[in-house]
């Protein structure tokens, strides 16, 4: 592959003497003159993958979660919109692949607006043969979007390495590719951007192509009008298979994608463009004025059926209403021409071919051709809308209860939790009820009442058990702490997950390695359902740990958030809380509880006055305070420190206690940040490199003092 420098868009090498997107002259590009710039552009994009026996690069975005939900897993391939890579859905512990879109495709608001109204649109195709899109948001200023989880080859590549594929064949993709079609264009979806390296191939258990068509509505991400011409000049789309009236910048409709299903089947048919030429405006200029060869005219040995001549010539019609009108007639044609020769395909009850989708695709970069993820999945684990829809169904079945039930019991005084069952359990249990391994099937727990489970047999190879379970605040309860714990087991490193109704991820706890327990001292909590997470952390390549004898307890409470009690998330000047009531002293009882943690703090009042206080040691932990004036709170610096104005006060050492003095708070200016910062041990690499030491006074709290006194 060769990634165009200017547009990002990704091609074969061979295939393109210019960028199809913005008409960069990628043959000067790939010459011998210009080494360093072609190797820029590919690496810009991430493609191609390293040659056999190479290590892969890392990629910084691998574990991070995105939009609260997808943890990401790995890197899947990259193409002309953005990075695809492969994602597990952290609530239902689903695998689903995620596109992030290219930074230069959200640089305004309206290209994001753009984008939810195009994935909700999207979102509403349920056909087989077009790959389903379960959700799409914006995380740190990139847009995403989640898939079906499929592997399998683009038809640009298959093309590559079988060459020009026969009628018998290629027939059978064409109807399919219809099928996705007819199904969008019914719903008012125009695809808009049509091509080989659009469409993924995969064999089904019975030997026949199996075909899905990927990236509706992302030809429109580009800043365009309904015409299909950007607003920045750039006729959107792919010249090689572009429609005059797109050429033209004209409305556009189905008949569109007509046209360009036309020129895909004469490349198929072929292996040529309808259209060639060593610019772009020449190939834009035929498809204007120029009249189609025939196929044979490219493969003059090869007999073609002058039936399939007439489709091919229909559907590239330059007057559109000359083309056919739907690509339901289009795979009519098709069907007619195949006859009884042709392998029937099942149908649905509505007529139309339907497929049994292979159960080992897997949705990779579409410009890179595909490719196996470095991660392993069992068909099991693949999501499903199935899945996203049974998971949605829970949580408003949940949610509904609770505001049928919540009223009654509040009017007879009932305490202000609610536990509720979940199917086959008779309430909160003492001990943990398999199957509980997603959130739809979470078991319910009681609130103080310590629980025992086990993580027996693993889902697979690189997945141990997982247990869920859930339980439910009042509306009445208000602001409130949960404090949950879970015990070690002597084989395993545990993660403990927090997550809200939608599946977001609140809080996660796995500090103390293998053997070690976990957990989350003082998590803020709003009313409403919230789950907990318990598993072995995953660690790609090494088998998942099985233990079928030993019990983990896990114990899950939740109180009233106090003024003088600090909650998580506190770790940004934007979440500073204020230090319990008024001067002259203040105390706030805080918590430590993961390595590198920080509480902001903004004492009351109103300035006039010098700060002094202090913290109370915390056993081998070592504590520093930094206090920041607030226009240091905005400084670019990671380490607090440095910022301008911060006084570091760092004498004590671990388990001592830390004094602060003589910080003045100038009358009428905003409090300062009084920020209490858990230091990094020095490292010491492990006896046993999968266990690391734990760390010490994660849930042993510290008192913060601080005293305000009149400035002399």
């Amino acid at each position: 592959m060769i990634t165009c420098p200017r547009c990002q868009a990704a091609f074969p090498d061979e295939a393109l003497n210019y960028c199809g997107r913005c008409g960069a002259d990628l043959q000067r590009l790939g010459s011998a003159a210009a080494p360093p710039l072609v190797a820029e552009a590919r690496q810009a994009a991430g493609a191609p993958e390293p040659a056999a026996g190479r290590a892969r690069a890392p990629d910084a975005m691998v574990g991070r979660v995105i939009g609260g939900r997808y943890r990401i897993l790995d890197r899947l391939g990259a193409g002309g919109m953005g990075v695809v890579y492969q994602v597990e859905h952290v609530a239902m512990g689903k695998i689903a692949a995620l596109k992030m879109l290219h930074p230069a495709l959200v640089t305004d608001r309206e290209v994001v607006r753009r984008f939810q109204r195009e994935a909700q649109a999207v979102s509403l195709l349920t056909h087989p043969n077009t790959v389903q899109v379960f959700d799409a948001g914006e995380s740190e200023g990139s847009l995403y979007m989640v898939m079906e989880y499929l592997r399998g080859e683009n038809l640009a590549a298959l093309l590559r390495r079988s060459g020009p594929l026969p009628w018998s064949r290629a027939a059978a993709l064409f109807v399919q590719i219809c099928e996705a079609l007819s199904e969008a264009h019914d719903k008012g979806i125009v695809h808009r951007d049509l091509k080989p390296e659009n469409i993924l191939v995969a064999p089904t258990r019975d030997g026949r192509d199996f075909v899905k068509v990927l990236d509706f509505g992302l030809a429109t991400l580009r800043r365009r009008d309904d015409r299909g011409a950007s607003t920045d000049g750039v006729v959107v789309g792919t010249p090689f298979y572009m429609p005059p009236e797109q050429i033209r910048a004209e409305e556009i409709d189905a008949r569109a994608d007509v046209y360009a299903l036309g020129a895909l089947m004469h490349r198929v048919l072929t292996g040529a463009y309808p259209f060639d030429g060593k610019t772009p405006l020449m190939v834009l200029s035929q498809h204007l004025s120029a009249p189609l060869p025939l196929l044979r005219a490219h493969l003059p040995d090869r007999d073609f059926d002058p039936r399939v001549e007439e489709i091919v010539q229909r559907c590239m019609a330059k007057d559109r209403q000359a083309r056919y009108p739907t690509t339901d007639a289009v795979r009519a044609a098709i069907e007619a021409v195949r006859g009884a020769d042709a392998s029937p395909l099942p149908r649905q009850a509505e007529g139309r071919p339907r497929l049994r989708t292979p159960t080992s695709m897997v949705t990779g970069a579409p410009a890179a051709g595909g490719g196996a993820p470095a991660v392993a999945v069992t068909p099991a684990e693949v999501a499903r809308r199935e899945d996203f829809d049974q998971f949605e169904r829970s949580l408003r079945r949940r949610r509904l209860r609770g505001l049928l039930i919540l009223p009654l019991l509040a009017g007879i005084g009932v305490i202000p939790w609610l536990l509720f069952r979940t199917p086959g359990t008779l309430g909160p249990l003492g001990e943990e009820k398999e199957p509980n391994n997603t959130a739809a099937t979470a078991n319910a727990i009681a609130l103080d009442t310590p629980l025992r489970g086990r993580l027996g047999m693993r889902i697979d190879r690189e997945h141990s058990d997982r247990d869920f379970y859930h339980f439910t605040l009042a509306p009445t309860a208000g602001p409130s702490v949960l404090r949950a714990t879970v015990s070690g087991l002597p084989n395993m490193d545990l993660h403990l997950g927090l997550f809200d109704a939608t599946g977001k991820r609140i809080a996660a706890a796995n500090e103390n390695g293998m053997g070690g327990g976990e957990g989350l001292p003082n998590q803020r909590l709003s009313p409403g359902e919230h789950y907990i997470e318990v598993r072995e952390v995953a660690v790609s390549g090494r088998q998942a740990t099985e233990n079928v004898s030993d019990w983990y307890t896990l114990t899950v409470s939740v109180h009233p958030l106090g003024a003088d009690e600090e909650s998580e998330p506190d770790d940004t000047p934007e979440q500073a809380l204020f230090i319990g009531a008024g001067p002259p002293e203040q105390k706030m009882k805080g918590y430590l509880g993961r390595a590198g943690d920080l509480d902001f703090y903004r004492p009351r009042g109103e300035g006039g006055r010098v700060l002094s206080g202090m913290v109370s040691g915390i056993p081998d932990v070592d504590v520093r305070v930094v206090v920041l004036p607030p226009e240091a709170v905005a400084g670019a610096e990671k380490d607090l420190a440095q910022r301008r104005g911060a006084r570091v006060f760092d004498k004590g050492g671990p388990g001592a206690p830390e004094h602060f003095d003589n910080v003045p708070w100038p009358k009428g200016a905003p409090a300062p940040y009084v920020v209490v910062v858990r230091k990094e041990p020095v490292t010491v690499e492990p006896t046993v490199p999968e266990a690391p030491p734990p760390l010490p006074g994660l849930d042993t709290p510290y008192i913060l003092t601080v005293t305000q006194r009149p400035v002399p």
